[in-house]
């Protein structure tokens, strides 16, 4: 309604308080929030009226119905009565102002929601006849277009009056609308990515301002530890996404969103199972036997665990920023040296309410699949097999159709489900800020017995008390519920299944659809009994298993302005995280009842005090802070397994016969730090920053508890310079940075020496009970590791910025690294841990953006980002010193001098033995067993005629030394087209599945890939794969080597997703709907890969989640494939 204004009352108009301040109140727990329009509201806002020959006062009245407008005005200075007739549709709410007050004794001021209408008055007016007015008083109208060099429109442009807090923003054409408050009006202009410029107005009304191009983002605030740098100051390597990017994609973690998205930044998701967490390193593996992981910061809370994203409110996520070189994680000191991601949430803005609701649905099968030998090819292989041992060609046939054949895949995945659904609503006023949301997601995973659930919520909110006085709070909870089979490892359930033989149904021998007349003809004594398949069938339907996880996170500060560029802030946070997992097996014909239960609670706190300084003198910029940090984490673990309960309908732990397995343990660690950092700037030319951190830690030895970890870097800002004049070079920076970071992700206890109990043993018998034994030796010197980096970059921007790249070479030397060296015998400990060994990562980063096309109805932009690593151990605890290790039954891994990190270790196979000649040519002994014509030839390495251990070699390293994004964005219209490539390369994967591939062993008769028709016999001698045989592979021994035979190129190249949106036109709706936005995404949608056996060219091992990088890296156990998914969305904007 209208607001007519009373002199007599307050001064300023009152701000309503109306539903939708009730609300917001609410929905922040209850906190009083003054809300004001937005300042941007009106420029903005679109009304359409069709008015004929009616009054003034009418056209208010229609205008506040459409809009939320308010018109204040005093009734003398507006002729109410003067009749108009007006016909827009869509029109900007400053053209109609414009049209109807024009040549007119009224001029209105446009102030967020508020449209003042003032009558027109003359130049003359005196600043002291202003005052005395209460409402915003026009002295001139000025209005004008905003572009850029080549005329294109620039929407968005801040508009300000030099000296006063007045202005407005250009609208989407460039168009713009002040009301000048001072005689001699000067207007300051700016936009992201261009010079400023001041225009003095000297009694002009309408204005035509070109701004030229300068840096891209110079104003764009990058947020590093502690705080945010400009863009263009910025000195060091840091990498940055905007949350949006990430949120609309059906995935379940914001971990992995970030696969192909970052330079230096590697995402390598090894299982497909729902919920399950990628790995992620930056700019390579820096530890052998320490994480290698980022540290991850969340609005300012450091956290290890990378669960805690996998659990977040994606929704939520403004922004994400990498620190990459240790110049940027230096100012984290100790917990640095896999490089830091930094998240930060959203927050309220000052202005009107604003709720947004955004969902999607979508369906999800199998990514890949491969193909496996059918009925009829594995029984003539086993028939081939079996006649080759009796040697007299007997063969007792099964009673079974000999075209008898099944699909086993096909009956193992099956189609999910996956859904998601956030609202959030966000505000403020001139007082406090405000953000909620509540996000929910659910997927249910391609194989029966698994899915993810989550549902979280976030809420922030920042109060202004006073001047001097701020305080802020963050909030967070989060629930997830993990579902899974057994996913990992050797006999995994998708292993058991790939290996069913493809001539017995897969349920033959379920628990609910066992027949023994319908089993009768498939048991044949010469092949036993094959019931892989069935048994992981059962166990996915009736095993239940879930994982259940809860998570606070707190964090409130309280800042004081204590003068002029100078505040103190403190804050306090904690992390607060309880899992249970719950796992059981009511027993079927091949498994005892059996329950066991996980159980983990833990609690850290943070507490910090930052002082901030900041200060401009001419062309002088310094901003400085120091601070001292404290934290403490305590956990506590137990595991408890019972078997023998009566039925399979008690799952309960005090129903169980007995109790195999029963532990408990509780650890603590805590960090006390010093931090300071200063960054410096001349004239926007010269940059330098410094940083040093000093950490005390429980973690490390009496002797080296506290570490200091320092940095420094440099900027050349050289398109400021004055002799710098090249037109098609509109930005170029060089920056080098060298810094120290260190790693503390080791156990909380290893200085420490330590008792275990055991039985107690006397003269090698066992006499019963327990006694104490020394378990660990005590290093009072360990110390954490350090990583040394070192970077050399470029940011040039060509063609008014239509191209724009970065280019990074680094080398991070880590030193100290934590091995286990032998120990004398008299000390009574065979190896203990120092600080002993380094490894070298260098490298390029690349980043690439492109503007390829950009008019007023279609837009073209591309960006590529590559990472180039090479990973190489310099030095280990002695000369010639080798780590070898791998899964529980070889060492196919080997970490030594001049090789990678856990680099494949095989024997080299140069096919097999075609002939009797080539046999006895090669002239070689096998240390075990006796070779046959038709099996594998292996490589005499070393030449002494002997094939053994030392023929073994390192074929390839199981990270990739490249990781490439492509990403490519369609705008037309309303129509919204992105295609993101990821892909990577350089390692190998060794396929663990496949690596006795012709034998048939007595009782198993295990199905093979489809690739051994190929395989050598009698009748084809040429064969690329080894005969069959029947026991043992190779050599009747059953001494079975880890060949080449199964190594394969890891490189591949995949579709990551492509999301096609539309924008519906906001005149189909209400008022009360600002956008409509409908999208339909793929993710995983096409994959490329040399990889030809396995599901997933990313698969890194047998063990549960990222693989060690020591221990089965580069190998497959039959990694659960990624899912395809498809699914259609919708964001709406209220």
């Amino acid at each position: 309604m209208k607001k007519l204004l009373k002199l007599i009352r307050s001064p300023y108009p009152l701000l309503k308080y109306d539903l939708k301040m009730k609300l917001s109140t609410l929905f922040i727990l209850a906190t009083l929030l003054s809300m004001k329009a937005s300042d941007t509201y009106g420029q903005f806002t679109k009304v359409t009226l069709d008015l004929n020959n009616v009054t003034i006062e009418r056209l208010i009245d229609e205008v506040e119905s459409k809009t939320d407008f308010e018109f204040v005005y005093k009734i003398k200075d507006v002729d109410l009565e003067r009749k108009v007739s007006i016909n827009t549709k869509e029109e900007l709410i400053t053209t109609i102002l414009k049209q109807i007050f024009q040549n007119t004794e009224t001029t209105y001021n446009l102030n967020g929601q508020r449209i003042y209408l003032i009558k027109r008055i003359s130049q003359s007016v005196k600043s002291s006849a202003l005052n005395s007015a209460n409402v915003p008083i026009l002295q001139s109208t000025i209005t004008g277009t905003i572009m850029d060099s080549g005329g294109q429109a620039l929407p968005g442009a801040s508009i300000v009056e030099k000296g006063t807090t007045n202005g407005v923003t250009s609208d989407f054409d460039g168009n713009f609308l002040i009301v000048a408050t001072s005689d001699n009006p000067i207007l300051v202009i700016s936009y992201i990515g261009f010079s400023s410029k001041e225009i003095k107005v000297d009694g002009e009304t309408e204005i035509i301002i070109q701004l030229q191009e300068s840096t891209a983002g110079l104003d764009e605030v990058i947020v590093v530890g502690y705080g945010s740098v400009k863009k263009n100051n910025l000195t060091y390597s840091v990498a940055k996404i905007e949350g949006d990017e990430l949120s609309n994609r059906p995935i379940s973690r914001l971990d992995g969103a970030l696969q192909g998205q970052l330079a230096g930044v590697t995402v390598r998701q090894s299982n497909g199972t729902p919920g399950e967490a990628p790995s992620i390193t930056i700019r390579g593996a820096s530890s052998i036997n320490a994480g290698s992981g980022p540290l991850y910061v969340i609005d300012g809370l450091p956290v290890s665990d990378s669960d805690i994203i996998g659990n977040l409110n994606t929704s939520a996520v403004e922004s994400i920023e990498v620190l990459k070189d240790a110049a940027a994680a230096a100012i984290y000191g100790s917990r640095g040296a896999g490089g830091v991601v930094i998240v930060t949430t959203k927050k309220g803005v000052k202005g009107r309410t604003n709720i947004s609701y955004s969902s999607y649905m979508g369906i999800q099968n199998t990514e890949r699949t491969v193909e496996m030998l059918s009925g009829p090819e594995q029984r003539a292989a086993i028939k081939e097999a079996y006649e080759d041992v009796n040697g007299s060609g007997s063969f007792i046939d099964w009673d079974l159709p000999a075209d008898e054949n099944y699909n086993h895949l096909k009956d193992f995945f099956r189609t999910g489900q996956v859904q998601a659904h956030q609202i959030s609503m966000s505000g403020g006023s001139d007082i406090s800020t405000y953000f909620g949301g509540i996000d929910y997601f659910n997927q249910e995973g391609i194989v029966e017995g698994t899915g993810f659930e989550r549902i979280s919520s976030r809420f922030n909110s920042t109060f202004k008390l006073h001047e001097v006085l701020e305080i802020g709070a963050s909030l967070e909870f989060g629930y997830s519920d993990k579902q899974e089979t057994q996913s990992h490892g050797k006999g995994n359930a998708l292993n058991h299944v790939l290996v069913h033989p493809a001539f017995l149904p897969l349920d033959l021998y379920r628990v609910n659809t066992f027949n023994p007349q319908r089993a009768a003809p498939y048991e044949n004594p010469q092949y036993g009994l094959a019931v892989e398949g069935s048994r992981s069938l059962d166990r996915a339907e009736f095993i239940d298993d879930h994982d259940k996880r809860g998570q606070v996170l707190s964090n409130t500060y309280v800042k004081l302005n204590l003068a002029n560029n100078l505040s103190l802030k403190s804050s306090f946070g904690i992390i607060y995280i309880a899992s249970d997992r719950r796992k059981f097996n009511p027993g079927n014909r091949w498994d005892a009842t059996q329950a066991d239960r996980w159980t983990s609670t833990s609690f850290n706190w943070l507490s910090e005090t930052i002082l901030d300084y900041n200060k401009t003198l001419d062309k002088h910029n310094i901003s400085m802070l120091v601070g001292y940090t404290s934290q403490k984490e305590s956990r506590e673990n137990s595991f408890i397994q019972g078997i023998g309960f009566p039925n399979g309908s008690i799952p309960t732990l005090n129903a169980a016969a007995d109790y195999s397995a029963v532990d408990n343990y509780i650890n603590e660690w805590g960090l006390v730090s010093y931090l300071a950092r200063a960054i410096y700037s001349y004239d926007d030319r010269y940059l330098l920053t410094g940083s040093s951190r000093r950490d005390g830690s429980s973690r490390f030895g009496a002797n080296s508890k506290w570490g200091t970890f320092s940095a420094f870097s440099l900027g050349w800002n050289l398109h400021n310079e004055k002799f710098f004049n090249v037109d098609a070079i509109n930005k170029f920076k060089l920056r080098s940075s060298w810094g120290q970071t260190g790693n503390d992700q080791i156990g909380n206890y290893d200085q420490f020496g330590l008792l275990y109990s055991t039985t107690a043993v006397i003269d090698g018998e066992s006499r019963g009970g327990f006694t104490i034994v020394s378990g660990q030796v005590e290093n009072p010197n360990l110390k954490w590791e350090k990583n040394n980096s070192l970077d050399f970059g470029i940011d040039l921007g060509l063609f008014k910025n239509r191209i724009q790249f970065t280019v990074d070479y680094y080398k991070n030397i880590t030193s100290d690294l934590l091995l286990n060296v032998p120990l004398p015998t008299i000390s009574g400990f065979t190896q203990g841990r120092q600080n002993i060994g380094e490894v070298v990562n260098k490298g390029f980063d690349f980043e690439l953006m492109t503007r390829n096309i950009q008019n007023n109805n279609f837009t073209w932009n591309t960006s590529f980002v590559i990472n180039i690593n090479d990973n190489e151990v310099t030095k280990l605890n002695s000369p010639g010193a080798q780590i070898l290790s791998g899964p529980w039954y070889a060492t196919n891994n080997i970490t030594r001098v001049g090789d990678a990190i856990g680099s494949l270790y095989l024997w080299e196979a140069d096919g097999v033995y075609n002939d009797q000649a080539e046999l006895d040519a090669h002239n070689v002994v096998y240390d075990s067993g006796t070779p046959r014509v038709g099996e594998i030839k292996i490589v005499d390495k070393n030449g002494d005629g002997r094939i053994d251990s030392d023929d073994r070699k390192v074929v390839g390293q199981p990270m990739a030394k490249y990781n490439f994004g492509l990403t490519n964005s369609f705008n037309y219209k309303n129509l919204d087209l992105r295609i993101l490539v990821a892909g990577a390369g350089g390692n190998v994967i060794y396929n663990a599945a496949g690596r006795e591939p012709g034998n048939f062993s007595f009782g198993r008769p295990q199905n093979k890939y489809k690739y051994f028709v190929d395989r050598w016999s009698p009748t084809n001698t040429d064969g690329k794969y080894p005969r069959v045989s029947y026991g043992g592979f190779p050599y009747s021994d059953g001494d079975a080597k880890e060949t080449t035979l199964d190594l394969f190129d890891g490189d591949y190249w995949r579709i990551k997703n492509v999301t096609l949106g539309y924008t519906l036109n906001s005149e189909l709706f209400k008022d009360f709907v600002k956008s409509v936005r409908i999208y339909a995404s793929g993710e995983n949608l096409f994959l490329k890969t040399k990889y030809k056996l396995g599901f997933n060219p990313e698969a890194n091992g047998p063990e549960i989640g990222a693989a060690s990088l020591i221990n089965g890296a580069g190998m497959d156990y039959t990694s659960f494939p990624n899912a395809r998914t498809f699914s259609l969305g919708i964001n709406v904007n209220f």
